[in-house]
């Protein structure tokens, strides 16, 4: 069961995800993809009420049920602890950021398993590229 944060850790929390948004890529247009995205606005009104029964409506969501005690939602975007959930629509920009300096595969994962870019698949489309 998701717990309800108390206003001061969402306070920290929020501070946190401000320092470690990249640069190229505001808040603002986290909390607006978070909104309209197909999968996350579903799972955030799952979060708010904290059942899991649309999880059997929405197939793509299954992904999200082990990990669903650890979610919770901080202004406007879904958080896996303190991990932002990084919406769909913004997760090939987040893995062009990742990829800045040729890192590399093992560089590239390890930068995408930083609090900037937290999602239960993160590195999955890395593996295709």
């Amino acid at each position: 069961m998701t717990t309800k944060l108390s206003e001061a850790r969402v306070l920290s929390t929020y501070s946190l995800v401000q320092q470690t948004v990249p640069k190229s890529l505001s808040m603002k247009e986290i909390q607006d993809e978070t909104a309209s995205d197909h999968e996350l606005a579903p799972l955030m009104m799952m979060i708010q009420t904290g059942s899991r029964r649309a999880f059997k409506k929405h197939g793509k969501l299954r992904k999200y049920w082990q990990v669903f005690p650890e979610l919770s939602i901080v202004r406007g975007m879904v958080m896996r602890g303190d991990r932002i959930v990084i919406p769909e629509a913004l997760q090939s920009r987040v893995i062009d950021i990742s990829h800045e300096g040729h890192m590399g595969i093992v560089k590239i994962k390890k930068n995408c398993s930083d609090p900037r870019y937290g999602s239960p698949a993160s590195t999955k489309p890395l593996k295709t590229q």
